[in-house]
């Protein structure tokens, strides 16, 4: 596809500034919001996670939320300072909430059900489940995304330098 997208008449880029604007309103006040329980955004989506699923790896951590693995092992490095998750001896390393943990990851989970229900505010359960399929289509869709950058002088017509 070109600039228009599927001869909607929509510019390209429309819907990718959106998606963007969007997630960093996101960031920027979960990470406000957060704050107020003493984490950071990351810190929160990893104590978050791990309530859901305990005993994971911090690689896998970075995997299932896509974020930077550095990124991931420096909040792993300050939430096992803060005493808030423990890491297991041995080959795999996993990571698990302690005592403290499981109670901020229950603000977390309140904190993160508020925002979710006021960004949803004024969709019914149908949209707010369609919003999520399509979200999902989308992020499947990156793999061919990422792919572009490799490809901008074919789209363009101009031989690779």
């Amino acid at each position: 596809m070109s600039e228009h997208s599927a001869g909607s008449g929509r510019s390209s880029t429309v819907i990718a500034t959106r998606v963007n604007w969007l997630g960093n309103r996101l960031v920027t006040t979960a990470s406000a919001t957060y704050g107020q329980i003493g984490l950071g955004f990351l810190d929160a989506r990893l104590l978050y996670l791990l309530g859901r699923r305990p005993d994971i790896t911090a690689a896998r951590i970075a995997e299932i939320i896509g974020v930077d693995a550095a990124a991931v092992s420096r909040a792993v490095k300050s939430l096992k300072a803060r005493k808030l998750i423990a890491e297991a001896r041995g080959p795999l390393r996993s990571l698990s909430l302690t005592e403290e943990g499981w109670a901020l990851c229950r603000l977390t989970e309140k904190i993160s059900d508020e925002r979710e229900a006021r960004l949803l505010r004024g969709f019914s359960d149908g949209e707010a489940e369609q919003m999520l399929t399509l979200l999902n289509r989308m992020l499947d869709n990156m793999g061919e995304v990422a792919l572009l950058a490799e490809q901008v002088p074919k789209v363009v017509g101009q031989p690779k330098s």
